[in-house]
């Protein structure tokens, strides 16, 4: 074996066992174990964070508080300027909460201290419930979910969990779903009250709202409420679909949360007369077109009764057909993040347009010609003149218009069904000029966000995490391993040669 081409591959050994020992690999954040972090709640304003901790170093380089929703993969944060003296650091952050949160929100926290050799300080997690503290909260509830209500005795809060646990229990029972995570139930007695805690946006005829990235229902419960299990079983519904079927791509269309919603609300028999509505709409040539049910309810009063009699008559229907499985199978696919076309098609193993047709044939079995299930176009509703029940919605995070427990004249509303990776919320305050554009640990950190793309810099890196580096070194370990053992075979080649 050349002597040159054996120096070479010495070498070459070498220089991969220098960058092997070179390799650092990325130490774990040390605990503070003696610092002191609040959260103090100006409800409906803000959220002032605050830390104290002990510190005989120089002023760090960084100081970052962290933020966001206890089950969501990344959280918002904010690098802040500390005040160091007296062997002591302490620093503080104020959001702006605005419309960003609802009652009952969990919101997780904790500090990050970068000094300026770059140990990385951390404090553990700690969780604060948004909620108005001038109201005398009273709280009832078992491992999946929880009543919070201020009116009324302990056995209004029992008959509401009662009320939450036997929705669960039908749709378990029909539909072989439940819970991924607990749920927060907040019962305002004041619907004006609850306007406000909502924030701006919410319409003053809306009952309350189903924000599924924050596991939690805002509901309009007085203790007189006569229909208090069915619009329970109604929002938690819309909770359970949102839950199981959450990806980043799609969600259930909204015929499908309110079908299941009000089959769900009264144990599959219907709370209203909805076979008459859609049967009135089918005699006057009004029926709203499959694709028109799968975004937003139309916003007139009579027009979003119809959607929602449509969309439990489709539910029905696909139920009779196809079976309760074939529900659990279409969420079953919209978890995966497919569109509606792929979800019908490979769960019912008919196209969109052919569900429509039969669907149409089953309340219509004399209509000639079928009906174009994609270019109909409704025409406006003839049903005002007919005494109905109007649903007084509710709105949620992914599918609003709630029923309420009689017929009212105030009108409705309906919003699209949007991924929770999606929703809509103000912003936290942007990074504050004490940013840094150099890599930072919490760039990188997959924990809870606040719905909405999270806060970053816009000119940061995200460094590569403990397990890329060793990766790496063991690769280099690997290309050694196989460099010496070419060079052991070269050797002995050579010589057998000789």
């Amino acid at each position: 074996m050349p002597i040159r081409r054996f120096v070479t591959l010495v070498l070459g050994a070498v220089l991969s066992l220098s960058i092997l020992h070179s390799v650092t690999f990325a130490a774990e954040p040390i605990q503070l174990e003696e610092a002191t972090q609040t959260a103090e709640i100006e409800f409906g304003e803000t959220i002032n964070f605050k830390l104290v901790t002990s510190w005989d170093g120089p002023e760090p380089a960084r100081v970052t508080i962290l933020f966001g929703l206890p089950d969501a993969p990344s959280r918002v944060f904010e690098n802040v300027a500390p005040q160091v003296g007296g062997g002591e650091l302490t620093a503080g952050h104020r959001w702006e909460v605005a419309s960003a949160l609802v009652p009952g929100a969990e919101i997780e926290y904790h500090w990050r201290i970068t000094d300026a050799d770059g140990l990385v300080f951390t404090t553990a997690p700690s969780r604060i419930m948004y909620q108005d503290s001038s109201l005398p909260w009273k709280r009832i509830g078992e491992e999946v979910v929880e009543i919070m209500w201020y009116e009324g005795d302990d056995d209004f809060g029992q008959m509401a969990l009662d009320a939450a646990t036997g929705a669960l229990a039908r749709i378990r029972d029909n539909f072989d779903v439940d819970l991924v995570r607990p749920t927060r139930i907040v019962l305002y007695a004041d619907i004006n009250m609850m306007h406000s805690a909502l924030g701006g946006g919410t319409s003053p005829w809306a009952a309350g709202q189903a924000i599924i990235p924050f596991n939690t229902i805002v509901l309009h419960a007085p203790v007189s409420t006569p229909e208090l299990d069915i619009l329970i079983a109604h929002e938690l519904a819309h909770i359970v679909i949102g839950q199981i079927t959450e990806n980043p791509f799609s969600s259930p269309p909204a015929w499908i949360h309110e079908g299941i919603a009000t089959y769900i609300e009264s144990a599959g028999d219907p709370r209203f007369d909805y076979d008459g509505i859609v049967e009135r709409a089918v005699r006057n040539g009004s029926l709203i077109s499959l694709r028109g049910l799968t975004s937003t309810f139309p916003a007139s009063n009579t027009r979003a009764v119809l959607a929602y009699a449509e969309s439990n008559s489709l539910i029905r229907f696909v139920i009779d057909k196809y079976g309760k499985e074939s529900v659990r199978r279409l969420l079953d696919a919209y978890r995966e993040g497919v569109t509606d076309d792929e979800a019908v098609q490979r769960t019912l193993n008919v196209s969109f347009a052919e569900l429509e047709a039969l669907w149409m044939d089953h309340i219509d079995p004399s209509r000639q010609p079928a009906i174009n299930p994609d270019t109909s176009t409704p025409q406006p509703a003839q049903v005002a003149n007919t005494p109905t029940p109007t649903p007084l919605p509710t709105q949620t995070a992914v599918a609003a218009l709630e029923v309420s427990p009689a017929p009212t004249s105030v009108p409705v509303e309906s919003r699209t069904s949007t991924p929770a990776s999606q929703a809509a919320a103000p912003t936290p305050t942007s990074i504050s000029e004490h940013s840094t554009p150099a890599p930072t640990p919490e760039q990188a950190e997959m924990t809870p966000t606040i719905p909405g793309p999270a806060i970053v810099s816009s000119d940061s890196q995200i460094p590569p995490p403990t397990s890329v580096v060793r990766n790496v070194a063991i690769g280099s370990v690997v290309v050694i391993i196989i460099l010496i053992g070419f060079v052991v075979h070269q050797v002995l080649s050579s010589r057998s040669r000789r």
